[in-house]
This record gives structure tokens, C-alpha cells and sequence, in this order.
């Protein structure tokens, strides 16, 4: 069994998910050596899963025994680290942004070309079994054609919660760049690619009051545009809107709703790998209102309870955990050895890139067209996942 060797950069919070799965879970993974912008950081890290070594970014990039950086830094140094490690020859998996801007990723998946490596980058969390599970019934044909959707990110801000808030909100960040990877990427990989765009924004307010510790009661810029509506058209002709509100205080509207015409599917949280499954099949409906007598149909349909809906959906893969951050990379290198392209791959990162920077360019973008293009990926499956494993 092929083991490759994993350089972690990046010893914050995120890092101990990364490192218990890829412990616990991708038996051809062996974690090397982790580094971080301060040395304690990575020793700490160390100790607590013993890892080999705990090192300086310069020492990972010059070590030549390993074969993948998992780069787990903040935004804003991903392009310079991922640039950095693929002329050192190696094999990179991000977390996202794969870099700060369409342009930046265009010239790493270039430069990965060159160097005969591969890139990828996170979220993964559409690998998880609620995102399999809804493509599978849409392969399936379980709400017929497919013809639009509703996508919403709406919650309250980090300001509320995040100990270090300060880059939410500066240029660079925002609802789009943080949060929209994981809807963009789902509805890619749910729909297809993407054909089109149109958005518009505004910004809610001009600073805003932190109520977390350590920095409580302070106030924070806001240099971008907060609240955002967008609308896509995919390839496939399928039509629908995306609304991102990081500020919002509550919401009971789905995260992602699609729309076929034999029925309705409300699709699990894609900021998660599992979540709960809504199917509506027109044919259950006209089957359960034949019985109501004395109303039209519409307001029969509006008189049924909303428990006569939820099916027992059974589940595309079952999965181990709950939290499988890092299966994008188990994927990366399983294609590797298998001689195949790897489902988080240049392509769709690139896709999903161009959409996210003209969405959030808002009504300041002028060129609504998506050039890029990718293949729908596809799907995982715990036979896949088993299988792999058992002959790595």
C-alpha cells in the first residue's frame, strides 16, 4: 500500500478535525510534519496526535520526503503557500479559497500543469452523504425534470461568536468568498455547471458592535457588501436564486430547495456532511388530497399536515463521522494511485472560482457569462470510499 507523506501548514482550530480523520479514517495518508506561523503552534499540534515533526513552513516545502502540502492557513496567504509548495514539488490540498481571486487560481492550476501535480481544495464537505443522497434521488429522477431552486446563507454574524473577527468584513472577505464555496460547489455538483450570473448587494452597516470575547464591545469595519441576491442559470437551463445575509438575526427558509416538475426536494445544510432531507413528490400529493372533500386541491394541499411528506430517505453512503473533513484529500491522492482525476479538481475549482468573484462583484460585474466550464462530478459512495480503502 502506497502511504503518502502530508505536510500540514496551518495549526489553527480547523487543524485537529484534518488530523484526527486522516488518523482515524485514509489509511494511505500518513501526517509527516505540521508548521505554522508560530513555531509553539505546530509543536503543540505535535504533541497532541504525535506527528513527527513539528517544523518551519521553509522546512516542509525543502523536505523531500513529502508528497502533499494540506495548507490550512488563513485566506489571504493561500496563493503565495500554494504557489510556494508546487515549485517545491509538491502535491497541494487547501483549504478554501484556493487563492484570492479567479485570476490567482487560474495561474495556479496553470503552474500545477507544469510541475505534473495536482491541486484541490476544500469544501468536501458535498462528498458528505446529505449532498450524495440529494443527487442521487435527482439522478433517479425522483422530482422529475428539474427547473429551478432557491439557495439561502442566512444566519447571524461571526461578531457574535468568532474570537478574531477582523477579516470578515475587510476586502477580501465577505458572504460570498466565506460561505458561498459550499453552496456554489453543492449546486455545481447537484445541477451541473453554471451558464450565467447577475447579482446585487448592499452593505447593512458601516462598523459593527463585537459581542465576543476577547474583544467585546469594540467595533468593527465593514469594507464590503454584506447582504447579497443573486441569480444563476445553469447549463442544464435550470433557474433559481441564491441569497446571502451573514448579518441576519433568524431564518425558516431552506438552505437549498430545488424544484422539479414531479415534485420538491429541500436539500441538506452543504456548509455540513449530513443534515435532514425534505422530498415532496407531486404524486403523493395528488394522492393524499383525493380524499379531501368539499375544498378545491390547492386548498387541500394547504390543510395537509407537513409530517405526511417526510419519507424515510435512505442515505447514498453511510459514513463514519459526522465531521469528514479531509475526504477531499483522501480523494486528491486515491485518484493518484488509480490513475483518474480526483473529484475536487482544477476544473471545478475554476468554475466555482469565476462564480463566486462575479457574484460578488454584485451589479459591478460587467460580464454575466461563465467561461469556464467543468464536468458535473461524481458521486462518492461508501462502496467506493470501502473499496478504495481496502486496496490502498
Amino acid at each position: 500500500m502506497r502511504r503518502w507523506n502530508v505536510g500540514i501548514i496551518g495549526c489553527g482550530n480547523i487543524a485537529d478535525i484534518y488530523v484526527i480523520n486522516i488518523q482515524t479514517y485514509f489509511q494511505n495518508l500518513q501526517i509527516r510534519s505540521c508548521a505554522a506561523r508560530h513555531l509553539e503552534s505546530a509543536r503543540r499540534l505535535a504533541e497532541k496526535y504525535g506527528i513527527p515533526h513539528a517544523v518551519t513552513v521553509e522546512e516542509i516545502l525543502a523536505d523531500g520526503e513529502i508528497d502533499v502540502v494540506l495548507n490550512l492557513t488563513v485566506p489571504d496567504v493561500h496563493y503565495e503557500l500554494n504557489r510556494r509548495a508546487l515549485l517545491a514539488g509538491k502535491h497541494v490540498y487547501s483549504e478554501k479559497p484556493l487563492a484570492g481571486n479567479y485570476e490567482e487560481v487560474q495561474e495556479l492550476a496553470k503552474l500545477a500543469g507544469q510541475m505534473g501535480k495536482r491541486i484541490g481544495c476544500a469544501p468536501d464537505t458535498w462528498f458528505g452523504s446529505g449532498i450524495q443522497t440529494c443527487r442521487k434521488l435527482l439522478d433517479e429522477g425522483a422530482i422529475g425534470k428539474v427547473t429551478s431552486f432557491s439557495a439561502n446563507m442566512l444566519r447571524p454574524g461571526v461578531e457574535i461568536w468568532h474570537p478574531e473577527p477582523w477579516s470578515t468584513y475587510a476586502k477580501g472577505g465577505g458572504a460570498i468568498l466565506d460561505m458561498g464555496p459550499y453552496y456554489v460547489t453543492a449546486l455545481v455538483a447537484l445541477l451541473g455547471p453554471v451558464e450565467r450570473v447577475y447579482a446585487f448587494s448592499i452593505r447593512d452597516e458601516e462598523k459593527k458592535r463585537i459581542y465576543s470575547k476577547p474583544h467585546e464591545g469594540e467595533f468593527l469595519p465593514v469594507e464590503i457588501d454584506t447582504v447579497y441576491q443573486c441569480i444563476l442559470k445553469f447549463r442544464s437551463g435550470v433557474i433559481g436564486s441564491l441569497h446571502m445575509d451573514g448579518g441576519s438575526w433568524e431564518s425558516k427558509l431552506p438552505k437549498i430547495e430545488i424544484h422539479g416538475t414531479g415534485g420538491t426536494l429541500q436539500v441538506s445544510d452543504p456548509n455540513c456532511f449530513d443534515g435532514e432531507i425534505e422530498l415532496y413528490s407531486g404524486e403523493r400529493i395528488l394522492r393524499e388530497t383525493e380524499d379531501l372533500e368539499g375544498l378545491p386541491r390547492i386548498m387541500k394541499i394547504d390543510r395537509l399536515p407537513e409530517w405526511y411528506t417526510r419519507e424515510e430517505i435512505p442515505r447514498a453512503w453511510q459514513m463514519e463521522t459526522d465531521n469528514f473533513r479531509g475526504i477531499g484529500l483522501w480523494d486528491m491522492m486515491t485518484a493518484i494511485a488509480e490513475g483518474r482525476e480526483h473529484r475536487n479538481n482544477s476544473s471545478l475549482i475554476l468554475h466555482v472560482m469565476e462564480v463566486l468573484c462575479k457574484l460578488n462583484a454584485g451589479e459591478g460585474n460587467p460580464d454575466p457569462v461563465i467561461h469556464s466550464d467543468c464536468r458535473m462530478p461524481e458521486m462518492v459512495s461508501w462502496k467506493s470510499f470501502a473499496e478504495a480503502e481496502k486496496h490502498s
